[in-house]
């Protein structure tokens, strides 16, 4: 189980590999967290709280590549990367972060405070999160937000924005994002039309699952 944030520190060979390893590893921290099996015996509150302090600290300022404060990457600062690389090192570790930061939150507030720009960071992070509308890349970008739902359903980030939307404008294009695809998805359904994306396609009864997954979150 992780200790630590953890991504690639210098441009090399392989790290496109590596980092796609940090991904699954962070996906499974998320998964394990969100199922209440961490803290436990074998993994404590306080090397959660410690993680969840490297998770903080490792948060990115806007740069050259990106103009908004508030992400995490899994790749070096200041490289270039296609579309496709940014939602797979960028947004998807940063819905992730989002959505373990706030899920921390809710479940140990008191610990929560005491990390230093904890509720900043997690303010910011929702900010960016937003900036891409959740979109996947090219034909893939509506399973793009199907799969970021499901990871910010995970932290019961919806939950989260729905009681501090009106505390921090941070917080509202994503809130408005979420609510907009949430009221798209129930349309197909009361219509009983799929949700067709790319080549593929989703069931009424496939997305009225969905929508219950998402919204226990």
């Amino acid at each position: 189980m992780l200790k630590e944030f953890k991504c690639v520190k210098e441009e090399r060979e392989g790290m496109v590999e590596e980092a796609l390893h940090m991904q699954r590893e962070l996906y499974f921290f998320l998964d394990a967290f969100a199922k209440g099996e961490i803290p436990s015996s074998s993994y404590s509150l306080y090397e959660l709280k410690r993680f969840v302090q490297s998770v903080v600290k490792s948060q990115r300022k806007a740069d050259r590549f990106f103009r908004v404060d508030g992400y995490w990457s899994l790749l070096p600062e200041g490289i270039h990367m296609p579309s496709d690389a940014r939602v797979d090192f960028v947004y998807i570790p940063t819905y992730i972060a989002v959505s373990i930061l706030t899920l921390f939150l809710e479940r140990f507030p008191e610990e929560a405070m005491t990390v230093e720009n904890y509720t900043d960071a997690l303010h910011s992070g929702i900010y960016f999160a937003s900036t891409r509308g959740l979109r996947g890349a090219g034909y893939e970008a509506e399973e793009g937000v199907i799969e970021a739902l499901k990871i910010l359903s995970k932290g019961r980030v919806l939950s989260y924005l729905s009681e501090n939307v009106g505390n921090d404008e941070r917080l509202r294009p994503l809130y408005e994002i979420i609510s907009q695809q949430l009221t798209h998805y129930e349309e197909l359904v009361k219509e009983n039309k799929s949700l067709d994306y790319g080549f593929s396609k989703i069931t009424p009864e496939r997305i009225k699952e969905l929508l219950k997954q998402i919204r226990r979150g």
